[in-house]
């Protein structure tokens, strides 16, 4: 059975926010090649679209990729914030449980004469 790691959890929450921040600039290079290329090849081969229309469907092309690689940017860093937020829940559900367990280690019943039928035991601290 698998153990609950909080540092590897950490490294993996690290690593979709570094792959987030390359995310954006990766693929508005990939969309720029894919743009240039369209640009000097298209126009070549069908010779009724004019360079100036070749251009605008090049820029549409880089603003559509950069467009959706902030998408899948946020998307991770999304991913990564929510895994975060499991850690710390984790370890403050932890130290509230080592807390509870301390507390009821301390308390103990008085030792003086038994409560009355029905009425609740008096506690104190020692």
């Amino acid at each position: 059975m698998a153990t609950y790691n909080p540092n590897e959890l950490d490294r993996f929450a690290e690593r979709l926010l570094l792959q987030a921040a390359t995310l954006v600039a990766t693929s508005t290079l990939a969309g720029a090649l894919i743009g240039l290329l369209f640009f000097l090849v298209v126009p070549r081969a069908l010779a009724v679209l004019p360079p100036l229309a070749a251009a605008g469907i090049a820029v549409l092309i880089v603003l559509m990729f950069y467009i959706r690689g902030r998408e899948r940017a946020l998307m991770l860093r999304v991913q990564a914030q929510t895994i975060l937020c499991q850690i710390a829940n984790e370890m403050n559900t932890r130290q509230c449980a080592l807390s509870l367990q301390l507390m009821s280690m301390h308390l103990r019943p008085s030792p003086s004469a038994p409560p009355p039928s029905g009425a609740a035991p008096e506690w104190r601290m020692p």
